[in-house]
């Protein structure tokens, strides 16, 4: 994992992200042949940044696609053709008319992850399907995905029924501790410090669910009993500053990079500062109806931030 450190968020972007080696009008050009694609296979896909979602719950992702676009050699007047074997391949691995809740068992346990997400994103009717979801505090959620080379789709609970979720969860675990980030940046600017591991794969937001496993990795301690300041703006990249010295400058950054990340990163997935702590999370953060960020009052947190910086959390306002 590269190490570096830089004094601006817009710095970050100097290492290449899924999305950055295509135009704007380029990405809408993937994206809509993708739909299309999909569309004359009969079925039908609501569009987001970097994935497709289908109204039977599959879900297409959009990097691998782009990768292809980009170093075909081909002219964005062909991609089409581009699209279209893409697509190929992987319905054949998931055929039309097959159920989309079926993943074959020998499959499952080696391509299982946990996966981070926002509540808010699961359709409006998941409690029947998706009783085993872990709520984790601050309308986070812990589910399980399956991965099958482009395609990422979350399990329901007859997906989980041969082995048991609690064996599949743990499976999950081990595979996002496997997964690899390719770089740590230092964010560092006067009082400003806070930490951000990203990469290329999608689950790396998820290792805020094994959080004291990635911070042994980065800082060499697994244990911050005050806890960790944390942000989660899009699924390939997780923030944080371990509450102690500087937790005040910790704050301040993590608060602004997580809605600064969120709008302008691949795969977004919450603007919110978080506050870990043994396991359980609570947001910190929220946009009033100004559009202007604030932060929640919470006594506690309050208290710890106080300890350190005699100016108290109204300074990182």
């Amino acid at each position: 994992m590269d190490e570096r450190t830089v004094r601006s968020f817009e710095a970050l972007n100097r290492r290449e992200t899924p999305t950055d080696a295509l135009t704007p009008r380029q990405l809408r050009k993937v994206r809509s042949l993708a739909r299309a694609a999909l569309a004359d296979r009969g079925i039908e896909a609501a569009i987001y940044a970097d994935h497709l979602k289908t109204l039977d719950g599959r879900t297409f992702g959009l990097h691998n696609l782009i990768s292809k676009c980009r170093t075909s050699g081909l002219p964005v007047e062909l991609w089409d053709e581009v699209v279209r074997l893409h697509f190929d391949a992987l319905l054949d691995a998931f055929p039309d008319g097959a159920d989309p809740g079926v993943v074959p068992a020998d499959e499952l346990e080696a391509n299982t992850f946990v996966r981070l997400q926002v509540e808010e994103a699961l359709p409006r009717d998941w409690h029947p399907h998706y009783r085993y979801v872990r709520r984790i505090g601050g309308g986070l959620i812990e589910l399980l995905a399956h991965r099958k080379d482009d395609m990422v789709r979350w399990l329901r609970d007859e997906d989980l029924e041969p082995h048991g979720t609690e064996r599949l969860r743990e499976v999950g675990l081990a595979n996002v501790r496997a997964v690899e980030p390719d770089e740590h940046v230092i964010v560092e600017e006067g009082k400003l410090r806070f930490h951000v591991v990203r990469g290329e794969s999608g689950f790396i937001a998820s290792k805020l669910l094994v959080l004291p496993d990635l911070l042994a990795d980065v800082l060499g301690r697994r244990s911050w009993p005050e806890g960790v300041a944390v942000a989660v703006p899009s699924r390939y990249e997780i923030a944080f500053a371990p509450v102690g010295p500087g937790i005040l400058g910790g704050t301040a950054g993590l608060w602004s990079y997580a809605a600064w990340a969120c709008a302008h990163r691949a795969g977004p997935l919450s603007p919110y500062l978080y506050w870990w702590r043994d396991g359980r999370v609570t947001q910190l953060s929220y946009f009033g109806p100004d559009g202007n960020g604030h932060l929640y009052p919470n006594p506690a947190y309050e208290a710890l931030v106080e300890r350190y910086d005699p100016d108290g959390i109204t300074g990182a306002a």
